[in-house]
């Protein structure tokens, strides 16, 4: 029995190889396991074997003359659908063309005809300048030594130079004859080049009826102490920076500068001065100032910013900046002065005990901020202010009476008041009276 089963598994294997090697195999189209007419072996025109590999038997290509043709098959239908095959094609994102960035224009040389050039130098000796000068390089001014530039010079620096004092520097140019410090270039840009530093001098360093334009820093005074009368600083990234100094500056202007005047641990006096389309016109820490008549106008930020420093404001002007004044940690007064018009907030207080008197407060979307019950308020016309005369953010009751808010009626003012704490902010009595009504006020500061 087990002979015969033997001897059929036999046959069988006998025939499939027969079959598997048969020249009609090249014409089969069974699916996949079997070969097809798409499968690599059928393209070629050869019979697929176990191996991989075309093999034939002996006389077989003689036969293939007599055996009758196999029978046609339908491709088509031999096929699975295309949609087999092949995914549905996405269409092509579009792809926007590289932006160019073109290269700005250079910059046009000022037409200059220097009539003394100098490099990086050391004067050890007091010096005088006067005429046309050109500088290419850092200029020093040693200890016990002066350099003095006299009416009508125009100095023009190089990139990456400037004036460096350790003795004294003295500028003193007239109203018909002022001095013109500036770049090389026809129109100067901020950083142009370096500035005028003071480094450790105490001595009397002046700056009178000057123009300086395209620094990097203007004026830097470290440990030092300089006095400044009708001088204007424009286009500069800085254009007066102290530290641990002293400065007065009256009669003067600041343009177009990202800052001002930046101050830390330093005291500084200002009279009659303006800014002017800065980003920001003063900032101090831990200094103190005193400013009278000044006018800060059309910052893109905070006009003035103070942090844990005394001020003594008196008939200043803040109009057209994104906000007036702000002050943390400070004390001193803010009197006689106008808040018009700036965007946002006309002063914002915070831990700051400011006597706040006579002042005028209209125009912008918040008139006065308080974020704690530290600064007092009396005889302030605060009024006109789109959102509100006055925040109080503060926790602690806080006594506001004696200011004009709008209108003499305590129910007709509470719409423009508001204080986080319900009734902690008291207002009554109110003044009658508007105490600074606009046609009032100095007419150049409300026009300015």
């Amino acid at each position: 029995m087990f002979s015969f089963a033997r001897y059929l598994f036999s046959c069988a294997f006998l025939l499939t190889l027969i079959l598997f090697n048969s020249p009609a195999h090249a014409e089969w189209t069974w699916p996949f396991p079997f070969s097809s007419a798409n499968s690599e072996a059928g393209k070629s025109g050869q019979s697929g074997s176990l191996s991989g590999t075309s093999a034939k038997p002996a006389g077989a290509e003689k036969a293939s003359t007599t055996q009758a043709p196999a029978p046609k098959v339908n491709a088509a239908a031999a096929q699975p659908p295309a949609s087999t095959f092949k995914s549905e094609a996405k269409p092509a994102e579009p792809v926007s063309p590289p932006k160019i960035q073109k290269p700005a224009p250079p910059r046009a040389l000022s037409v200059f005809t220097p009539e003394l050039k100098l490099g990086s130098m050391v004067l050890e000796g007091d010096t005088r300048w006067s005429g046309t000068l050109l500088i290419d390089g850092m200029v020093t001014v040693s200890p016990n030594t002066t350099l003095k530039v006299m009416p009508g010079s125009v100095i023009r620096f190089a990139a990456n130079s400037g004036i460096l004092v350790y003795g004294r520097i003295a500028l003193q140019g007239t109203p018909e004859s002022p001095i013109i410090i500036t770049s090389v270039y026809e129109t100067a840009g901020p950083s142009d080049w370096n500035g005028i530093f003071l480094a450790g001098t105490e001595k009397n360093n002046t700056f009178e009826h000057i123009v300086i334009r395209g620094a990097d820093t203007a004026i830097q005074a470290s440990f030092s102490a300089l006095e400044a009368n009708s001088i204007l600083i424009e286009d500069a990234s800085t254009a007066l920076k102290l530290s641990n100094s002293t400065a007065t500056v009256r009669n003067s202007a600041i343009f177009s500068s990202p800052a001002g005047i930046l101050a830390t641990k330093s005291e500084i006096d200002l009279v009659s001065t303006t800014f002017d389309r800065n980003g920001s016109a003063l900032t101090l820490n831990s200094s103190a100032l005193t400013a009278v008549n000044v006018k800060l106008r059309n910052s893109a930020q905070t006009a003035f910013t103070a942090e844990n420093s005394h001020v003594k404001l008196d008939g200043m002007l803040f109009s057209f900046n994104l906000n007036g004044i702000r002050t943390t940690g400070c004390d001193g007064s803010i009197t006689n002065s106008s808040f018009i018009s700036n965007k946002e907030t006309a002063a914002i207080f915070t831990a700051s005990n400011l006597k706040f008197s006579d002042n005028h407060v209209s125009g912008s979307r918040v008139g006065l901020q308080l974020d704690d019950n530290s600064p007092a308020l009396w005889r302030n016309s605060i009024s006109g202010n789109s959102s509100y005369n006055l925040l109080y953010l503060g926790n602690e009751r806080y006594f506001a009476g004696g200011n004009w808010l709008g209108q003499a009626n305590r129910e007709s003012q509470e719409i423009a008041v508001f204080s986080k704490q319900p009734g902690a902010l008291l207002t009554a009595p109110l003044l009658a009276v508007d105490p600074h009504p606009p046609a009032a006020l100095d007419s150049t500061k409300a026009n300015d």
